[in-house]
């Protein structure tokens, strides 16, 4: 008698959902036309990919090469994370750049600028150059950006105080340059629109053909400045809380202050480690500066062998290391003699005899 038929076998499990490819948030979908980024990919896809881009430094061929090849891993891992830093997570942006057309191509410009930057949802930083007042106007009302996105923005025309204002309320920026359009009442003061600031997180700004009371206005909104730079403006004093935060300085044009008031102003930004002075009218100014390691002083017709000398002393500035003192045409014959000197540059300056140079 033949056997009972044994029972059929048990279904197969069905198989795990295949792994997807683009991770959640990602800016493209997978059948998507548009342009990728490696960055969509998911973390395991990605490790594959970069597994088999350096599979090869991975072989281990004896005890004397391991270490070799660990350090090009490491160094391939590091470029390839200032990369992702430095170009994927930083969008830049031209005004002249073209992407609009037609009879309203200035806001269809800006509306195609959001639809490439939310390619970019782990977008960290925004630069913008500007030179159209009337697409900046569309830019301050359209631009959407991820959140916290740091911003950069360079102004090559006048800009109001309102319009500063804005820009300072809807964006975080950290970097800006501009040159103001001043709205005076009928004493002659500068309208509240440039004292009305909110706060910011400004650590560059350079401000162009600008009167003191609107640098001053920056400066009370600005408590994380690093960096200043001014050019043809009129500044008077600098704050302490100003002074001693801020680690870069440049004086372009700078008229309106004696060596005197010009050299305390100086002395007071004790954490300076550049300090850049061109176009202005010095003779005999006098600094010292514990952590200064780049000093320039171009372009200062009537500065003095004197002045020169008790700049580039070790006494004053212990730390210098790169020093330019081009086109200062009065030097005749300044000592330079600094033990932590690296460059010294002093080009055009038709007067300089061979004893400049001490050490």
């Amino acid at each position: 008698m033949l056997g009972s038929r044994p029972n059929a076998c048990p279904p197969c499990p069905a198989w795990p959902p295949p792994e997807p490819l683009i991770q959640n948030g990602g800016a493209v979908g997978i059948s998507s036309n548009l342009p990728w980024s490696f960055l969509d990919l998911t973390a395991p896809i990605r490790s594959q990919i970069f597994f088999n881009l350096v599979g090869d430094l991975l072989c281990y061929s004896g005890a004397n090469e391991v270490n070799l090849q660990l350090s090009i891993v490491r160094s391939a891992c590091r470029e390839l994370r200032d990369q992702v830093d430095e170009e994927c997570l930083t969008f830049n942006y031209d005004d002249t750049c073209g992407l609009g057309s037609g009879p309203s191509r200035d806001r269809d410009e800006i509306l195609a600028l959001n639809t490439w930057i939310k390619r970019h949802p782990r977008l960290k930083y925004f630069e913008c150059l500007v030179r159209s007042a009337s697409k900046f106007r569309i830019l301050l009302e359209e631009l959407q950006l991820p959140p916290r996105t740091r911003c950069s923005f360079v102004f090559e025309f006048k800009v109001t105080g309102h319009e500063v204002e804005q820009l300072l309320q809807r964006f975080c920026v950290r970097r800006l340059s501009l040159m103001p359009q001043e709205d005076k009442d009928g004493a002659g003061q500068a309208q509240r629109s440039w004292k009305a600031f909110p706060e910011s997180g400004l650590q560059v700004l350079c401000l162009r053909s600008c009167s003191d009371e609107i640098i001053q206005s920056f400066f009370a909104v600005s408590p994380r400045l690093r960096s200043l730079q001014l050019v043809d403006s009129r500044l008077q004093s600098m704050t302490s809380a100003i002074s001693q935060r801020l680690s870069s300085l440049s004086l372009t044009g700078i008229t309106s202050l004696p060596d005197e008031q010009l050299s305390k102003l100086i002395a007071s930004c004790q954490n300076l480690r550049s300090l850049y002075i061109a176009k202005c009218h010095v003779s005999h100014i006098s600094f010292a500066l514990s952590n200064l390691e780049l000093l320039s002083v171009t372009h200062c017709q009537q500065l003095t062998d004197q002045c020169a000398t008790e700049i580039l002393s070790p006494v004053n500035n212990p730390r210098l290391r790169f020093v330019d003192l081009s086109e200062c045409q009065s030097l005749t014959a300044p000592t330079v003699e600094h033990p932590q000197m690296e460059i010294a540059w002093l080009m055009h300056c038709p007067q300089l005899t061979g004893q400049v140079v001490a050490a």
